[in-house]
């Protein structure tokens, strides 16, 4: 279990710098990864929380809105429905931990 949860977080961070929005002007290398690029990480990220055992279930549907988004071409509310997926797989993977009596820092 603890080996999913770590894998779980591994992936978050992983997922959380492709979808970090770049503040004003940095260099050109670092763009902010389509909605295109985003999604499977996002859906690899849930199903490695499911397999830890953590409720996917909102997650499952932010990712679903974010299918939504990308096909009638909003780019935007697609990347804000990963970033919510995303969160909510972040805030239950943490309350996970506590609970198995880990800290968070």
């Amino acid at each position: 279990m603890k080996a999913l949860l770590t894998s779980v977080a591994v992936v978050a961070f992983t997922a959380s710098a492709a979808l970090a929005q770049s503040g004003a002007q940095q260099t050109q290398q670092r763009t902010t990864p389509t909605c295109q690029q985003a999604l499977p990480q996002i859906e690899n990220l849930v199903d490695q929380a499911d397999q830890a055992g953590l409720n996917t279930a909102t997650a499952e549907t932010h990712v679903d809105s974010a299918r939504e988004a990308r096909s009638s071409g909003e780019e935007r509310a697609c990347i804000e429905a990963l970033v919510m997926a995303q969160n909510d797989i972040l805030k239950r993977a943490d309350a996970q931990r506590q609970q198995q009596g880990g800290t968070t820092n």
